[in-house]
């Protein structure tokens, strides 16, 4: 039952998980000072919000791979699911790449991924439980796998210490969030217990309600790994609520279409910033909304292909 609700939710968006999208996108958004609000002292440390995308990207790698014959030749396999994954961040990406590789030209190799290193980060973790998975005989041991990345990442994290062990562990945080959000997607799901199904829609409100006082609160690193924590259950308890209202569903799956160009577009406004143009953050934010809205895969730019009825799109 969880490897077909998995499959449904990979089919068909889960209009509250877009919604976090969208708010942690933005949250992303402030941290790099381009949100025109300014919220001061709250709503700090927005790095943060990146773990729930790579916990996201974990939750779905499971439903994903299985369209992949383990049986196969993994030299013929690994580049189709590469090439699958790299083509679903669509035009957002392509347009990221370009800004970042101009970037890269005028300021000579100067923070040469900008904010693309999340991209480079999760692709790098996929691929390595791509071939993972072919060795995997039951989820439990997926547990293993989590366990031993998260020693490994706690252990360069802390082991070096300070600021040296955060930036040489940067790059392993995909892997121990994406290998955790794949044991969460095996959890057993609460909405086929009768009794518990009550229960979604109360404790997702509490969790999200929690996170939003955190976001909102100056934090120590501890604080930081227990907001981080709270992300796992938004993901689990998200995608067992169901929007009935259509038009609100296709409000918030509208705006989670969204997220991945406001965090892409980041990097085509900070290229003004090279030649010292003072813009206004107004401006800057307007031109990445704009933009997200123009080239987001819900626009006129893309056509959307059905089977059954059904929106056949595999999130990203």
């Amino acid at each position: 039952m969880a490897q077909m609700t998995g499959e449904k939710s990979a089919k068909q968006k889960n209009a509250i998980i877009e919604l976090l999208r969208f708010i942690f996108a933005l949250w992303v958004v402030k941290h790099h000072l381009y949100f025109p609000i300014d919220t001061g002292e709250f709503f700090l440390d927005g790095f943060l919000a990146v773990e729930f995308f790579f916990i996201l990207s974990g939750y779905l790698f499971i439903p994903i791979v299985l369209k992949y014959d383990k049986m196969e030749s993994l030299i013929k396999t690994f580049p189709k699911y590469l090439f699958h994954r790299i083509k679903g961040f669509g035009l957002p990406f392509l347009i990221g790449v370009g800004f970042s590789t101009y970037y890269m030209i005028i300021s000579k190799g100067d923070d040469w991924l900008g904010f693309q290193w999340f991209i480079v980060s999760l692709l790098l973790a996929l691929s390595v439980f791509f071939i993972v998975y072919r060795f995997i005989k039951k989820p439990w041991q997926w547990t293993i796998v989590a366990l031993i990345c998260i020693a490994v990442y706690f252990g360069v994290r802390f082991g070096i210490g300070g600021d040296r062990g955060e930036g040489a562990a940067y790059y392993l945080r995909a892997f121990y969030c994406v290998s955790c959000g794949i044991c969460v997607f095996y959890l057993p799901k609460i909405q086929n217990d009768l009794k518990l199904k009550k229960l979604i829609i109360p404790l997702f409100i509490f969790i999200f309600l929690a996170v939003i006082a955190l976001m909102a609160l100056k934090k120590n690193l501890a604080m930081q790994y227990i907001l981080i924590s709270l992300f796992f259950p938004l993901v689990y308890l998200g995608f067992q609520i169901e929007i009935k209202n259509p038009y609100v569903k296709q409000f918030f799956i509208y705006l989670g279409s969204l997220s991945f160009g406001l965090y892409m577009f980041q990097n085509v406004v900070r290229i003004p910033e090279f030649y010292g143009k003072d813009i206004p953050t107004l401006y800057e934010f307007l031109v990445i909304l704009t933009m997200s809205m123009c080239f987001s895969k819900i626009s006129p730019f893309y056509k959307k292909k059905k089977t059954n009825g059904l929106d056949a799109r595999i999130e990203r």
